[in-house]
């Protein structure tokens, strides 16, 4: 269980102050390379913004298990594995055209500005939940140990949701990522 705290607002807004712009860095050049909360606009020097400058998710649970159990059926060894870890963040990346901000005014500038709608790490998907199991059986044959096992990776055919499109519009929180359905492996391993 834990979470991680990210905080630049010491130095957020400094990076310009009392400096001529640094060349070369500009909307263009600095992409997504910008924290969260930045606001960018294309064209003009970048400063990372202070709106979201600190970032505290809540604390998390990210649950493991294994079991081990021998069957009394037939020498069979029966194996489980259970995990449930938080869903994905969901953010809201808003880009705002200078067609947009007309009526407000001021000019935007000759680019775009980009921000988030939703504060980062307050707001999170459905926890995702997976089961695996395994059965196995140990063979003797004169000096060599045959081992068969019989794999089953999501058993109960969770499509939970890995990851999402977090740009804000027609496709926002869309699936890009959803875990893999209910798969089986069959296996040998021989030891001589």
């Amino acid at each position: 269980m834990g979470h991680e705290v990210t905080d630049f607002c010491q130095v957020a807004g400094q990076a310009l102050v009392g400096y001529a712009p640094v060349a070369g860095v500009t909307a263009s050049s600095a992409g997504t390379l910008l924290p969260f909360g930045s606001t960018v606009v294309a064209g003009a020097a970048t400063t990372p913004s202070t709106l979201y400058c600190h970032v505290e998710p809540p604390f998390q649970a990210d649950v493991k298990g294994f079991a081990s159990y021998p069957l009394p059926w037939f020498g069979l060894t029966a194996s489980a594995t259970l995990q449930n870890r938080p869903g994905p963040q969901i953010l809201a990346r808003y880009t705002v055209t200078s067609a947009q901000v007309q009526n407000l005014g001021r000019a935007l500038g000759v680019g775009t500005a980009t921000t988030q709608l939703i504060a980062p790490g307050t707001v999170y998907g459905d926890r995702m939940t997976q089961v695996d199991v395994r059965f196995g059986k140990m063979f003797k044959v004169q000096r060599s140990r045959i081992q068969a096992s019989l794999d089953l990776f999501n058993v109960l055919n969770s499509s939970a949701v890995l990851a999402l499109n977090t740009t804000f519009g027609a496709s926002w929180q869309w699936p890009t990522q959803i875990l893999q359905g209910r798969l089986m492996k069959l296996g040998v391993q021989i030891d001589f």
